[in-house]
């Protein structure tokens, strides 16, 4: 076929039925993936076919940011920000800006790597760093909102529970598996970093895993060319414990021992560290690996004794994998947050499809804290556990 640019307006024709107006939205080699218009709008299913020259100018020039309309700012991080915006035939986007040399150009790495494969952003166009973009620029295909958005829109201490709480592990560990079955470890898994698809309110869509800036390979490197980073990695409150460590060799059972932290913040709307100093932190996550502070330290305020039980499973599997140098029985942790075998029969489509979320649904799983009796609304009082009485340090108060 003729060349096309990501953004080009083309014809996709398929044998014995009329063409479909489409524009290129991936391009890999002579591989092209395109979505579909109709009555001028974008249609979000992904599909192949054979493109057919539409534009008069055959030979489609290479997309330049300068050819990119910015709308607004969506966030912004340590390595990166994240603008909207649209292609020059009109399909939204995300264009994520780097901010620190090198995070731009693994997480490019990654998603190149990962082309393709369900539950993880598409990426449209790599920009090197330069004198235009001194931190590189990722052009990306828009997502629906993160799963701490749809928290924080229902509550600061909103608590996840019941199926949906069970389907966002699932779904989470499904997609860790791929990614780590690709060779890569996330280094920095949190809600903020777990999207919805795109798509109305009421529909179900699957997760997407996003933020690869912190990635490592399984061998210790960095995702890019780039030497291994010293220091710690991630975000603090839910960093592994070698993480935290800053070690440099970082492993899957890290990405399932945050995911465990993960699920705790959302079915319990925080974590028992939350707000104390780094070596507090550190110190309170080694004691919970030893098993001194208890499981039941991160599933006291889970609303279900289900979710509880699911997540005390999960967390015994972390431990095991961490005490003997195991690798990840992704089919235990699965059983654990009760799904069957990862590998049994449905591929990553169909599995994607069972653990598809609504932000609706979300929203209706969260409930709110419970008031302490004779109070207003607010978060439960309870008799404290062990770890809000000590902690490797010292002695503190009530949390």
């Amino acid at each position: 076929p003729a060349h096309f640019a990501v953004g080009d307006r083309v014809l996709v024709t398929f044998p014995g039925e009329p063409p479909l107006e489409a524009v290129v939205w991936a391009v890999s080699g002579d591989a092209y993936t395109v979505r579909y218009c109709y009555d001028g709008e974008l249609e979000e299913r992904l599909d192949r076919g054979l493109l057919s020259a539409w534009r008069p100018d055959s030979g489609a020039k290479r997309l330049t940011l300068d050819e990119l309309m910015i709308q607004d700012r969506l966030g912004e991080g340590t390595q990166s920000e994240v603008l909207s915006g649209y292609l020059p035939g009109g399909a939204p986007v995300a264009v994520k800006l780097g901010l620190k040399r090198g995070a731009i150009s693994r997480e490019a790495a990654v998603l190149s790597a990962l082309s393709g494969r369900v539950g993880f952003p598409l990426l449209l166009h790599h920009e090197h760093e330069g004198s235009a973009t001194p931190g590189g620029c990722l052009v990306m295909e828009v997502l629906g909102p993160s799963l701490e958005d749809l928290r924080r829109g229902k509550s600061g201490r909103a608590r996840l529970s019941g199926a949906p709480f069970l389907r966002v592990g699932r779904g989470v560990l499904r997609l860790l598996r791929r990614l780590h079955a690709a060779g890569f470890v996330h280094n920095d898994l949190k809600p903020a970093n777990v999207l919805l698809g795109s798509g109305a309110e009421l529909q179900p869509k699957p997760l997407h895993l996003i933020d690869f800036g912190s990635c490592t390979r399984a061998d210790g490197q960095l995702a890019g060319n780039e030497p291994t980073a010293s220091g710690p990695r991630g975000t603090p409150l839910f960093a592994s414990v070698a993480a935290d460590e800053g070690r440099e060799l970082m492993r899957p059972v890290d990405d399932v021992e945050s995911l465990a932290y993960a699920l705790a913040f959302l079915g319990a709307g925080g974590l028992p560290w939350q707000g104390k100093p780094d070596e507090i932190v550190l110190g309170m996550k080694r004691e919970l690996m030893a098993g001194a502070l208890g499981r039941s330290s991160i599933t006291d305020a889970l609303r279900s004794d289900a979710d509880a039980a699911a997540l005390e499973a999960l967390w015994a599997e972390v431990r095991r994998c961490h005490s003997g140098e195991a690798q990840v029985d992704y089919d235990a942790c699965l059983a654990a947050l009760g799904g069957g075998e990862a590998g049994a029969g449905a591929g990553a489509e169909a599995e994607a499809e069972a653990e598809a979320l609504s932000e609706l649904s979300f929203m209706a799983a969260l409930g709110e804290p419970e008031a302490e009796e004779g109070s207003g609304a607010g978060v439960r009082l309870v008799q404290p556990p062990a770890w809000a009485l000590r902690s490797p340090v010292g002695v503190w108060g009530r949390p």
